[in-house]
Parts: structure tokens; sequence; C-alpha cells
């Protein structure tokens, strides 16, 4: 049974959609996308400025191989519309690079803060509270990315992939 919205944070909604169907889930999906329970986001350095980058960041990027989706998550349920990840990092703990190329929700179960490295040259500082979400739109386009925990607390990360929009 759904609660009702007024009543409901976006994580509890995204725990519920996801036992949902049809409609119902076409409901969610745009009431999450338009919440604004957002994470702090503080550009370091903007689109096309490697300088910055340790050399090690730009080999990885050339020599290792790329997943898609979230590489080094867990995935904890998967169906025909959506896969849900879940993201535990402890301090100084990164992903590496992964391809992303559908949209996605992210909701931080602890709060922490986390610093990203994306392949335009961008780098990107996200501070978190706890619930904080954040929804990712990358329908029709690549994305290319990495994540490390930077903060000095174990950082833990739902994630809601969208199966449908896949870019091919």
């Amino acid at each position: 049974m759904m609660r009702p919205v007024a009543r409901a944070n976006a994580w509890e909604l995204c725990g519920t959609f996801w036992h949902t169907i049809g409609n119902k889930m076409l409901w969610i999906y745009s009431y999450i996308r338009d919440r604004s329970i957002q994470m702090k986001i503080l550009e370091l350095y903007p689109t096309g400025s490697f300088t910055s980058w340790a050399p090690r960041k730009l080999q990885e990027l050339k020599e290792q191989k790329i997943y898609d989706s979230f590489g080094g998550g867990t995935l904890l349920f998967e169906n025909a519309y959506i896969k849900l990840w879940e993201i535990t990092l402890y301090p100084g703990e990164r992903l590496p690079f992964s391809r992303k190329n559908t949209n996605y929700l992210w909701t931080c179960i602890s709060g922490g803060q986390t610093v990203s490295y994306s392949v335009d040259g961008s780098i990107n500082l996200y501070i978190f509270e706890k619930g904080d979400s954040r929804f990712f739109s990358f329908r029709n386009r690549q994305h290319i990315s990495d994540v490390e925990n930077t903060g000095k607390n174990i950082i833990v990360i739902h994630i809601i992939e969208y199966k449908h929009e896949k870019v091919d």
C-alpha cells in the first residue's frame, strides 16, 4: 500500500515504487523528478579543465575498461523498468569510472561528501545530508564519471536507474 504523497519522503516513494507497475510508476517517477530535496553541488573545476587531474586518473580513463551503470556498486533489485543499486564507500574509497546512459535518482542514506571526476574534465564536490536526493538526467546522451568518498564517515547511497530510458 502506498502512503499519501504529503507524508512520504523521496526514498519512501522509491522503495514503494519498484513494487508497482504501469501508471503508478510513471506518476511516482514524475513526482520524484520534480522534488527539490537536493544535495549541494560545488563545481571545483569546469568542463574542459583537465589540468587539475592527477595523471593516474587520466591513465585510468585511457587504459581501464569502463563499466556501464554503477560498476562496483551492489545491485539490490532489477526488473523490466529499473535497477536498484546501493553504493557504500568508506572514507577515501572510490568507485572507478563508469558509463551512465539512463536517467537515475540518488538518495543518500547516511550523509557525507564525495568528489566526482567527469570525462568532460569537470570535477564536482557533492555534499549530502541524510535523505538528500537528486535526479540526474542523461537521456539521449552518455556520461562517464567516478565517485570518491572524501568525507570522514561511511557514505551509503541508493540509486534507482530507469532502464526504459537507456540511450542506444
